[in-house]
Protein backbone atom coordinates (compact mmCIF):
# COMPACT_ATOMS: atom_id res chain seq x y z
CA UNK A 1 0.00 0.00 0.00
CA UNK A 2 1.01 3.63 -0.44
CA UNK A 3 3.03 4.90 2.52
CA UNK A 4 0.60 6.76 4.82
CA UNK A 5 3.28 9.40 5.51
CA UNK A 6 3.16 10.38 1.85
CA UNK A 7 -0.41 11.49 2.32
CA UNK A 8 0.17 13.05 5.72
CA UNK A 9 2.79 15.30 4.20
CA UNK A 10 0.42 16.42 1.45
CA UNK A 11 -2.89 16.53 3.29
CA UNK A 12 -4.30 17.11 6.74
CA UNK A 13 -7.60 16.59 8.48
CA UNK A 14 -9.03 19.66 6.73
CA UNK A 15 -9.59 17.46 3.69
CA UNK A 16 -12.20 15.54 5.65
CA UNK A 17 -15.31 17.46 4.69
CA UNK A 18 -14.04 18.63 1.30
CA UNK A 19 -15.63 15.62 -0.38
CA UNK A 20 -17.56 13.99 2.45
CA UNK A 21 -18.08 14.02 6.19
CA UNK A 22 -17.48 10.97 8.36
CA UNK A 23 -21.13 11.31 9.39
CA UNK A 24 -22.11 10.73 5.74
CA UNK A 25 -20.73 7.19 5.78
CA UNK A 26 -23.81 5.28 6.86
CA UNK A 27 -24.40 1.54 6.45
CA UNK A 28 -26.14 0.62 3.19
CA UNK A 29 -28.78 -2.11 3.21
CA UNK A 30 -29.47 -3.78 -0.13
CA UNK A 31 -33.17 -4.58 0.21
CA UNK A 32 -34.06 -8.09 1.33
CA UNK A 33 -31.09 -9.74 -0.36
CA UNK A 34 -29.18 -10.32 2.87
CA UNK A 35 -26.42 -8.12 1.43
CA UNK A 36 -25.36 -4.95 3.19
CA UNK A 37 -22.40 -2.59 3.14
CA UNK A 38 -20.66 -1.13 6.18
CA UNK A 39 -17.82 1.41 6.27
CA UNK A 40 -14.57 0.04 7.62
CA UNK A 41 -14.41 1.03 11.30
CA UNK A 42 -11.37 1.39 13.59
CA UNK A 43 -12.10 -1.98 15.21
CA UNK A 44 -12.27 -3.82 11.87
CA UNK A 45 -9.12 -5.88 12.47
CA UNK A 46 -9.96 -6.74 16.08
CA UNK A 47 -13.11 -8.82 15.66
CA UNK A 48 -12.83 -12.61 15.63
CA UNK A 49 -15.14 -12.85 12.62
CA UNK A 50 -12.69 -10.84 10.50
CA UNK A 51 -9.47 -12.25 11.92
CA UNK A 52 -10.59 -15.85 11.46
CA UNK A 53 -12.15 -15.58 8.00
CA UNK A 54 -10.54 -12.85 5.90
CA UNK A 55 -7.01 -14.34 5.64
CA UNK A 56 -8.51 -17.68 4.52
CA UNK A 57 -10.76 -16.02 1.95
CA UNK A 58 -7.91 -13.82 0.71
CA UNK A 59 -5.53 -16.73 0.20
CA UNK A 60 -8.22 -18.49 -1.84
CA UNK A 61 -8.77 -15.42 -4.04
CA UNK A 62 -6.05 -15.50 -6.68
CA UNK A 63 -7.68 -12.81 -8.82
CA UNK A 64 -7.89 -10.37 -5.92
CA UNK A 65 -4.17 -10.83 -5.35
CA UNK A 66 -3.49 -10.49 -9.08
CA UNK A 67 -5.57 -7.41 -9.89
CA UNK A 68 -5.23 -5.59 -6.56
CA UNK A 69 -1.64 -6.51 -5.64
CA UNK A 70 -1.30 -3.76 -3.03
CA UNK A 71 -3.89 -5.50 -0.86
CA UNK A 72 -2.65 -7.92 1.76
CA UNK A 73 -5.04 -9.71 4.10
CA UNK A 74 -2.86 -12.74 4.61
CA UNK A 75 -2.40 -12.38 8.38
CA UNK A 76 -3.70 -10.63 11.48
CA UNK A 77 -0.79 -8.20 11.24
CA UNK A 78 -1.58 -7.29 7.63
CA UNK A 79 -5.23 -6.76 8.56
CA UNK A 80 -4.16 -4.39 11.32
CA UNK A 81 -1.97 -2.48 8.86
CA UNK A 82 -4.84 -2.29 6.37
CA UNK A 83 -7.13 -0.97 9.11
CA UNK A 84 -4.64 1.74 10.10
CA UNK A 85 -4.12 2.90 6.53
CA UNK A 86 -7.85 2.82 5.81
CA UNK A 87 -8.64 4.94 8.87
CA UNK A 88 -5.92 7.40 7.89
CA UNK A 89 -7.27 7.75 4.37
CA UNK A 90 -10.86 8.02 5.57
CA UNK A 91 -10.20 10.70 8.18
CA UNK A 92 -8.04 12.77 5.82
CA UNK A 93 -10.72 12.76 3.13
CA UNK A 94 -8.77 10.70 0.61
CA UNK A 95 -10.63 7.41 0.36
CA UNK A 96 -13.32 5.49 2.19
CA UNK A 97 -13.89 1.77 2.11
CA UNK A 98 -17.03 -0.29 2.57
CA UNK A 99 -17.00 -3.98 3.44
CA UNK A 100 -19.67 -6.05 1.72
CA UNK A 101 -21.47 -8.58 3.91
CA UNK A 102 -23.91 -11.31 3.00
CA UNK A 103 -25.87 -12.86 5.86
CA UNK A 104 -23.25 -11.59 8.30
CA UNK A 105 -20.21 -12.91 6.40
CA UNK A 106 -17.74 -10.54 4.75
CA UNK A 107 -17.65 -11.28 1.03
CA UNK A 108 -15.85 -8.33 -0.54
CA UNK A 109 -15.10 -4.60 -0.46
CA UNK A 110 -15.66 -1.37 -2.37
CA UNK A 111 -13.01 1.36 -2.29
CA UNK A 112 -14.16 4.91 -3.09
CA UNK A 113 -11.22 7.06 -4.19
CA UNK A 114 -11.68 10.82 -4.03
CA UNK A 115 -10.15 13.27 -6.53
CA UNK A 116 -7.56 14.16 -3.87
CA UNK A 117 -6.47 10.52 -3.62
CA UNK A 118 -6.34 10.01 -7.38
CA UNK A 119 -4.50 13.27 -7.97
CA UNK A 120 -1.77 12.09 -5.61
CA UNK A 121 -1.63 8.48 -6.76
CA UNK A 122 -2.04 8.91 -10.53
CA UNK A 123 -2.33 12.62 -11.33
CA UNK A 124 -6.07 12.51 -12.06
CA UNK A 125 -8.52 14.87 -10.40
CA UNK A 126 -11.52 12.52 -10.63
CA UNK A 127 -13.51 10.06 -8.51
CA UNK A 128 -12.89 6.35 -9.04
CA UNK A 129 -13.91 3.00 -7.55
CA UNK A 130 -12.15 -0.28 -6.95
CA UNK A 131 -13.95 -3.38 -5.74
CA UNK A 132 -13.68 -7.12 -5.35
CA UNK A 133 -15.56 -10.20 -4.19
CA UNK A 134 -13.66 -13.04 -2.55
CA UNK A 135 -13.38 -16.09 -4.82
CA UNK A 136 -15.69 -18.42 -2.82
CA UNK A 137 -18.54 -15.94 -3.38
CA UNK A 138 -18.03 -15.20 -7.06
CA UNK A 139 -20.89 -16.00 -9.40
CA UNK A 140 -23.58 -15.30 -6.80
CA UNK A 141 -24.61 -11.90 -8.17
CA UNK A 142 -23.31 -10.04 -5.12
CA UNK A 143 -21.76 -7.12 -6.99
CA UNK A 144 -24.81 -6.81 -9.25
CA UNK A 145 -26.68 -5.89 -6.08
CA UNK A 146 -23.98 -4.03 -4.12
CA UNK A 147 -22.59 -1.82 -6.89
CA UNK A 148 -25.86 -0.08 -7.85
CA UNK A 149 -26.54 0.63 -4.17
CA UNK A 150 -23.11 2.20 -3.83
CA UNK A 151 -23.71 4.22 -6.99
CA UNK A 152 -26.98 5.54 -5.58
CA UNK A 153 -25.28 6.34 -2.26
CA UNK A 154 -22.53 8.30 -4.03
CA UNK A 155 -25.05 10.28 -6.05
CA UNK A 156 -27.52 11.07 -3.28
CA UNK A 157 -25.36 11.21 -0.14
CA UNK A 158 -21.94 12.36 -1.38
CA UNK A 159 -22.97 14.36 -4.46
CA UNK A 160 -20.75 12.53 -6.96
CA UNK A 161 -21.84 13.15 -10.56
CA UNK A 162 -19.17 11.17 -12.44
CA UNK A 163 -16.74 8.41 -11.52
CA UNK A 164 -14.41 6.01 -13.29
CA UNK A 165 -13.36 2.38 -13.13
CA UNK A 166 -9.85 1.37 -14.20
CA UNK A 167 -9.84 -2.33 -15.04
CA UNK A 168 -7.01 -4.57 -16.17
CA UNK A 169 -7.78 -5.87 -19.65
CA UNK A 170 -7.27 -9.42 -18.41
CA UNK A 171 -9.97 -9.12 -15.77
CA UNK A 172 -12.71 -10.47 -18.01
CA UNK A 173 -15.13 -11.30 -15.21
CA UNK A 174 -15.11 -7.70 -14.01
CA UNK A 175 -15.42 -6.29 -17.53
CA UNK A 176 -18.36 -8.58 -18.29
CA UNK A 177 -20.07 -7.31 -15.12
CA UNK A 178 -19.47 -3.66 -15.95
CA UNK A 179 -20.89 -4.06 -19.44
CA UNK A 180 -24.29 -4.77 -17.84
CA UNK A 181 -24.30 -1.35 -16.10
CA UNK A 182 -24.55 2.19 -17.52
CA UNK A 183 -20.82 2.64 -18.10
CA UNK A 184 -19.14 3.85 -21.28
CA UNK A 185 -15.62 2.76 -22.17
CA UNK A 186 -13.53 5.83 -22.92
CA UNK A 187 -10.06 6.68 -24.17
CA UNK A 188 -7.51 5.70 -21.53
CA UNK A 189 -4.64 7.96 -22.60
CA UNK A 190 -4.92 10.25 -19.57
CA UNK A 191 -5.19 7.43 -17.07
CA UNK A 192 -2.23 5.66 -15.50
CA UNK A 193 -2.73 2.20 -14.03
CA UNK A 194 -1.87 2.52 -10.34
CA UNK A 195 -0.75 -1.09 -10.12
CA UNK A 196 1.01 -1.76 -13.42
CA UNK A 197 2.42 1.18 -15.37
CA UNK A 198 3.55 -1.11 -18.18
CA UNK A 199 0.00 -1.90 -19.25
CA UNK A 200 -2.70 0.78 -19.58
CA UNK A 201 -6.05 -0.16 -18.02
CA UNK A 202 -9.39 -0.16 -19.74
CA UNK A 203 -11.31 2.84 -18.45
CA UNK A 204 -15.06 3.04 -17.94
CA UNK A 205 -16.98 6.21 -17.16
CA UNK A 206 -20.27 6.42 -15.27
CA UNK A 207 -22.28 9.63 -15.47
CA UNK A 208 -24.21 9.36 -12.23
CA UNK A 209 -25.89 12.69 -12.88
CA UNK A 210 -27.82 11.11 -15.76
CA UNK A 211 -29.14 8.14 -13.74
CA UNK A 212 -32.46 8.30 -11.89
CA UNK A 213 -32.50 5.88 -8.99
CA UNK A 214 -35.84 4.74 -7.63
Amino acid sequence: MIDPKTFLNAFNSANEGQYYSIDDLDPIVCGRSGIYLEPIAPDFATTDNIINTVPILFKASINVQKYLPSLDFSSKESLEQFSRVTMLRTTTGLQFTYAIYMNGIIVGMIFVNTPAFNKTSMGLNEWSLDFFVFAPFEGQGIMRIALPRMMMFLQKNIGVDTFYLLIDEGNERCIDLIMTFPFDEIDNSRFKNKEDLSRPPRVFECLLSTIRFS
